[in-house]
């Protein structure tokens, strides 16, 4: 699908080139190259957020679901929320393993269980 988008471009940007003069073609063509790489960019970096994001989601004994992945290039970021350091930790191995991560940034949480109405902070006393 990447494919037939870049040539799409390409091809429009082509069809601008009619009726330019030589240094408005040579800047049709640069901005027809810079968009086509930003989109192969971008796609590439869903494919490693949707191979980590799938890494996470099946390994046993992790609740991966609840993570969000982003990518900009090999470096991947894991945010959200988990219950307890060692699912964070499992979380970024999982995600180093991940064949096309280099680094990794580990921007979980820990998740802490809400106590009820006891835990509230009690306001002033009632007058009455």
């Amino acid at each position: 699908m990447t494919r037939w988008l870049n040539i799409g471009i390409i091809l429009l940007g082509l069809l601008a080139l009619v009726g330019c003069n030589r240094a408005q073609q040579g800047e049709v063509r640069q901005s027809a190259q810079g968009v086509g790489q930003q989109i192969e960019s971008a796609a590439a970096n869903v494919t490693l957020a949707t191979k980590v994001k799938t890494a996470l989601a099946t390994r046993k004994g992790l609740e991966g679901a609840k993570i969000d992945v982003d990518a900009a290039g090999p470096t991947v970021t894991l945010k959200g929320d988990v219950v307890n350091r060692e699912q964070a930790e499992l979380a970024e191995r999982v995600a180093r393993e991940t064949d096309g991560v280099q680094s990794v940034t580990n921007e979980l949480m820990l998740r802490v269980p809400a106590k009820g109405p006891a835990a509230a902070v009690p306001g002033p006393p009632a007058r009455g």
